[in-house]
């Protein structure tokens, strides 16, 4: 990392410079569902899928590439929002209701359900329209008035 210039207002403008070096990885559905429990487990953090896509990404990397200079990964998701992939993850059994299945999350793993997603149980449906795939150009120029 390094400075490039300087903005009238004081702030810096900083270059980063490319990669010498970019592979691609993608793990197994498998693999990521081991990631969440995996990293529940030994670190006590529920993640969520795109999360344990990265961790899986991370630790495919460091056993091709032996780097081990620090890295963040960001977590953006709730597990929550994906609550039948991780409770099956950790091994947990699927209720047939998603909302008893936001329950049995909570209950396999001490964590809280975030309150927005609670809030859905007993939120109006405001969204009632469907669409097949072919019919979806003239439902958006429908809906946009067109």
């Amino acid at each position: 990392i390094f400075l490039i210039s300087v903005l009238p207002d004081g702030s810096p403008i900083i270059a980063v410079p490319p990669p010498t070096k970019m592979i691609g990885l993608w793990p197994h559905f498998c693999i990521w569902l081991a990631t969440i429990k995996e990293t529940f487990e030994k670190y006590g953090y529920l993640c969520d899928t795109h999360t344990a896509v990265a961790l899986s990404v991370y630790n495919d990397y460091l056993e091709e590439t032996s780097d081990n200079k620090p890295v963040v990964i960001a977590s953006t998701a709730s597990p929550y929002k994906f609550a039948d992939n991780v409770l099956s993850a950790i091994g947990g059994d699927l209720p047939a209701d998603e909302f008893e299945t936001l329950n049995a999350l909570s209950n396999s793993t001490a964590t809280e359900i975030p309150q927005p997603i609670k809030n859905l149980k007993n939120a109006q449906v405001r969204f009632k329209n469907l669409a097949n795939k072919e019919d979806m150009p003239k439902v958006v120029l429908d809906y946009l008035g067109l």
